[in-house]
């Protein structure tokens, strides 16, 4: 984990490359920074790195405006993400690593969302089944073909979800219907409640 000083001067040199639309070399830099750990944040790297490819890789299926949205959609959530990475202070306990603590995915904290109400949240904003499989392919293109997409949307919910977890890619799951749905905060704090435990 970088000191504060260090992830200060990284936060201003991946605006920097942010700004001149150099999402992958700012992504290296914090691949670079954050070699080491937390696993968070090497995931959330990765997951990145996928939603750029994807977007590449469907450049000429969409229109000029419709590829400018997406690349905007992930420079914002790039910059969301990595400039509002709380870095702990030198007193901190080193022998205590928050990651390493063990958590039971099946008792989650009072309050937060359950797997279910997940699903049924994600039904509610995507109730298409066309609208699931554009976030689908976001989150990771190779998933498309394993889910059943004749037995209605909610099933269609719960595959993806099966597999974004399996693959660690929940948390990009949510990412985009937070970007999707930026505008209600209603929706986002919805969505703030569920605890990512892959």
């Amino acid at each position: 984990m970088p000191t504060e000083e260090e992830y200060k001067e990284f936060v201003k040199k991946f605006r920097a490359l942010i700004s001149r639309q150099k999402q992958e070399k700012a992504l290296d830099l914090a691949e670079e920074l954050f070699a080491e750990g937390p696993n968070a944040v090497l995931n959330k790297i990765t997951a990145f790195r996928s939603r750029i490819y994807n977007l590449k890789s469907k450049e000429d299926e969409l229109t000029d405006d419709q590829e400018k949205t997406n690349e905007n959609k992930i420079r914002n959530s790039l910059l969301d993400y990595f400039t509002n990475i709380k870095i702990p202070h030198p007193d901190q306990n080193p022998d205590v690593d928050s990651e390493n603590i063990p958590t039971t995915p099946s008792v989650r904290p009072s309050g937060s969302m359950s797997d279910r109400e997940l699903r049924k949240l994600l039904c509610r904003l995507y109730p298409d089944i066309d609208q699931v499989k554009t976030v689908v392919a976001d989150v990771e293109p190779s998933i498309l073909g394993l889910i059943n997409w004749e037995n209605g949307v909610d099933s269609a919910w719960r595959e993806a979800l099966h597999e974004a977890k399996n693959r660690s890619l929940t948390e990009v799951v949510l990412d985009i219907a937070k970007d999707d749905f930026k505008k209600s905060a209603k929706i986002i704090a919805d969505l703030d409640r569920y605890i990512v435990t892959d």
